[in-house]
């Protein structure tokens, strides 16, 4: 299928269900930090397990809040990325472009549950690589090389890593 990415700018207490069923869902989230709205409560919650905004302080929406952040430990950190405006530059790799494609590819090379074998780790991981490699992102491909070598994946010959890799370069 397509990969597909939340992107949250500001929004409402509506958001917020929106996120928790993504998240559910396993489908990679990327929250503009300083845009304000849950888009900002999210990202505060997510770093420091506050609320400072009080449209979000009722407590319907901590406990939104909180199911959001432990889905987003659950799955190591993967689910949820944060991305601030204020200190994207021009030039900067870490663009909001960028910034999407990692949300996608942190989710596809990673566990999504403890069950997950060799066979759909390399599954992914080749799947993640491709999409760098079509969207013409050879930091991020090397990114996911240079992951890959971080954590010693197992059976990297599956999915033609040297292939990837001379493909990266």
């Amino acid at each position: 299928g397509i990969p597909m990415v939340l992107l949250v700018v500001q929004g409402g207490p509506g958001t917020l269900s929106t996120v928790l069923t993504s998240s559910q869902e396993k489908c990679p989230i990327v929250v503009l930090a300083d845009s304000g709205g849950a888009a900002s409560a999210i990202a505060e919650y997510i770093k420091n397990r506050t609320i400072s905004n009080k449209n979000f302080k009722a407590d319907k929406f901590a406990d939104q809040l909180e199911e959001i952040a432990k889905l987003h430990e659950e799955s190591h950190g993967n689910i949820i990325t944060v991305f601030s405006i204020q200190k994207a530059t021009p030039g900067n790799t870490k663009d909001l472009a960028t910034a999407l494609l990692q949300a996608i590819i942190k989710l596809m090379g990673s566990p999504l549950d403890d069950n997950d074998n060799d066979a759909e780790m390399d599954r992914r991981i080749s799947r993640a690589l491709r999409l760098a490699i079509k969207w013409d992102r050879k930091d991020v491909v090397n990114l996911i090389l240079s992951e890959l070598v971080y954590k010693n994946v197992k059976n990297t010959t599956n999915f033609g890593f040297t292939q990837f890799h001379s493909i990266a370069l």
